[in-house]
């Protein structure tokens, strides 16, 4: 069995053994129930133990939570799309290279 290394951080080590302590009643409860079940007896549903903090919720673009409406008070206006511009080089390359991609492929298809 390998040899774990534990961190020399009190607070670290602190948070570690709360966590453990954690899962230890959970694993105790869930060994109680399994011997519950075992022996015959109804299964008696128990709370299960808070968790300590709650994990965070990811925010979306707009930076609500998913699924949920918009407040009363700040209504989201429609917001018109405006498009990019693209300067007449730019336009005239894409133009160029899509000439050449059609050249291509009428070369390697023929009819």
């Amino acid at each position: 069995m390998a040899k774990s290394v534990l961190p020399t951080d009190p607070a670290l080590l602190s948070a570690l053994l709360e966590g453990l302590q954690m899962s230890r009643q959970r694993l105790d409860a869930q060994i109680e129930s399994v011997r519950a079940a075992i022996a015959g007896e109804p299964e008696v549903a128990e709370a299960a133990p808070a968790p300590a903090a709650a994990p965070a919720v990811k925010k979306g673009k707009k930076g609500r939570k998913p699924g949920r409406p918009p407040k009363a008070d700040k209504v989201e206006k429609p917001v018109k799309a405006g498009r990019r511009k693209l300067s007449a080089s730019a336009r005239k390359a894409i133009a160029a290279a899509q000439k050449r991609r059609w050249e291509e492929f009428r070369k390697n298809n023929p009819k």
